[in-house]
């Protein structure tokens, strides 16, 4: 029973559109040339255009790790703070430890964001 009132199922195909009106008529070049497109020679045009610029050259040394610089970074001020906070806080156990502890997780936090949670860039 179902099929009976399923409807015909649509075909789109992709075809020319009769009623196409072109808003800029073609200039003059576009008018009398029917020889085709030769890509090899416009591309040796272009080409010669890049050398003659000087911007055909390709730089291929890497660019600087930012990563790394990133992470020494993060790592020289989480140290120098919780460094300074167990050295200044020699007296107090629970302020060294809190330093110490802070030292060893802020590294470790450091080394997965930047290595391991970021991506690349």
């Amino acid at each position: 029973m179902p099929d009976e009132f399923d409807a015909p199922r649509k075909v789109y195909k992709l075809k020319p559109r009769e009623d196409f009106v072109r808003d800029n008529a073609p200039g003059p070049s576009a008018a009398g040339t029917n020889q085709p497109i030769d890509v090899f020679q416009m591309r040796a045009e272009q080409r010669a255009i890049e050398q003659q610029a000087g911007v055909d050259e390709v730089d291929l040394t890497p660019p600087p790790n930012r990563r790394r610089r990133e992470f020494i970074t993060l790592l020289v001020l989480n140290n120098a703070f919780f460094g300074g906070a167990t050295y200044f806080g020699l007296g107090n156990p629970l302020i060294m430890a809190c330093g110490v502890a802070g030292m060893t997780i802020g590294s470790f936090g450091a080394y997965w964001l930047i290595y391991h949670i970021m991506g690349r860039y």
